[in-house]
């Protein structure tokens, strides 16, 4: 399990995460949605130990991530920067790159779990060209499958369904529904697309200037699908009123 307990984040003079406390289950899909600007990608960042955190406040499996010092980064699958990605290279030669860099074995993509993910995401001829003649999807797509490489127990995926369209965002929800259940791993996806959230993730975190202001599981979430106002409008109207409040 993955627990966030009552975490502080100051940038710059400026409190981006303000007593935030979560947890993801093993073989579930943990959702924090919010607005731009809430915090989401700085609580990533947090969890995946690109920034520093008071003692006690980050677990994975019951240990602090101070405990666990140069281990953690390793459990994690982490989408890399899309404006990172070396413009002069193939995808597949970044793919077999960094499968080197972090001493994985580099093997081909045919029936491999990262291969399958390309096929689901439906850029496998885009890996034979230079990642310059990408569109943004297509540098997008890459990003994910680059993040799965080492076959994480805990996924983390900022935004994945920006630049998608419906036939990639759904099997993409597909891939990780069955990944999270076959690995017993965690996903946890920020996400400001309200629609996506319903029959896919098992608990759901709202987060706004920096605070968690609301939670629901799947079970909760499925009364508020059959409200006559349905999901995406009732939480659509929590993140109005609190961002009014």
């Amino acid at each position: 399990m993955l627990e966030v307990r009552n975490l502080d984040k100051t940038l710059s003079g400026r409190a981006v995460l303000d007593g935030v406390s979560i947890r993801a289950e093993p073989a579930g899909i943990t959702c924090v949605i919010g607005p731009n600007a809430s915090g989401k990608t700085t609580l990533l960042r947090c969890l995946q130990g690109d920034y520093q955190v008071p003692p006690e406040t980050v677990f994975l499996d019951g240990r602090a991530r101070e405990s666990l010092a140069g281990q953690w980064s390793s459990r994690f699958g982490v989408m890399p920067e899309e404006s990172t990605l070396p413009d002069n290279l193939t995808g597949g030669e970044v793919l077999h790159f960094v499968q080197r860099a972090r001493g994985l074995e580099v093997n081909c993509l045919e029936g491999s779990l990262v291969g399958r993910l390309i096929d689901a995401l439906m850029i496998r001829p885009d890996l034979d060209y230079t990642i310059r003649s990408y569109s943004a999807g297509t540098r997008h797509k890459l990003a994910i499958a680059l993040s799965l490489l080492s076959r994480p127990p805990v996924w983390l995926l900022d935004e994945p369904f920006n630049y998608l369209d419906p036939a990639a965002t759904y099997n993409l929800k597909q891939f990780v529904s069955e990944y999270v259940k076959a690995e017993d791993a965690i996903a946890l996806v920020v996400t400001h697309t309200l629609s996506l959230l319903q029959n896919w993730a098992d608990q759901v975190y709202l987060l706004q200037q920096g605070r968690i202001t609301g939670s629901w599981d799947a079970e909760s979430m499925a009364a508020i699908q059959q409200s006559p106002d349905g999901l995406e409008k009732e939480l659509a109207r929590l993140m109005t009123a609190n961002q009014r409040g």
